[in-house]
């Protein structure tokens, strides 16, 4: 019996390894696009806004957020006055495959502005086209949340509806003013020098200076490879013992 126990609490912990490697193993996804970014961001140039290199160089600039020439834009949600929005709509349901149907978040609509805006430092200014913006620490400026029963669990029973299932409403907003690292590809649009995307990758808009976010990238990397060693060294030992 004891030995039946003993073999029933080592299979749990050998399920619970593979899980935990399976999670670490997807936050390894994570670890390899921040180690991206990071060597990425750390070849660009980094010259004040009137000595861009020409089209084509990868750079990495802050300065203050400015309109660009098709003027403000309006947050959808807030009505906020500002030269970039994000949006997004997530369904909050019990899940009815787990135990107790826990709450499940599935995004279910996002947009986020094209317009170009311009950055300006000390030296000059230039145009970002924030085609396929990725933000980081932006502001949020807006969060709603609207009960119901949510769209995307099914039909659950009305007992087991969770007291907080609906949708939430986000929205991001930078504001004129604003401190800005942007990192992306120099190319030229309709006469003019401009800082956008690549097919590669995104262009990165974010609130915390270089060094800053270098760091963070430095220690998604760190702690999600940390995480993924010790849970393939738990699965390896429970596995040969």
């Amino acid at each position: 019996m004891d030995d039946m126990l003993v073999g029933e609490v080592r299979t749990s912990l050998q399920v619970l390894a593979l899980v935990a490697t399976a999670v670490t193993g997807l936050l390894l996804r994570l670890a390899h696009r921040a180690h991206t970014r990071l060597r990425t961001l750390e070849q660009a140039h980094a010259p004040p806004l009137r000595d861009l290199p020409a089209p084509g160089n990868e750079v990495a600039v802050d300065g203050n957020a400015e309109t660009g020439p098709d003027g403000l834009l309006t947050a959808p949600y807030s009505g906020v006055s500002c030269v970039w929005f994000r949006i997004e709509v997530w369904d909050r349901s019990p899940n009815p495959d787990t135990y107790h149907e826990r709450i499940r978040h599935t995004l279910l609509y996002s947009r986020q502005s094209r317009t170009p805006f311009a950055l300006r430092d000390r030296t000059g200014a230039v145009l970002c086209e924030p085609d396929r913006a990725a933000g980081d620490r932006l502001p949020l400026t807006h969060e709603s949340f609207e009960p119901g029963e949510g769209g995307g669990g099914g039909t659950p029973h009305a007992e087991h509806v969770a007291p907080d299932s609906g949708r939430v409403f986000l929205e991001w907003a930078i504001v004129p003013g604003t401190r800005l690292l942007v990192h992306g590809t120099v190319a030229r649009r309709d006469g003019r020098t401009v800082i956008r995307s690549t097919d590669e990758d995104t262009l990165l808009v974010s609130t915390r200076p270089a060094p800053e976010f270098r760091d963070a990238q430095r220690m998604t990397i760190l702690f999600t490879a940390l995480a993924f060693a010790v849970s393939l060294a738990g699965f390896v030992w429970l596995a040969l013992t």
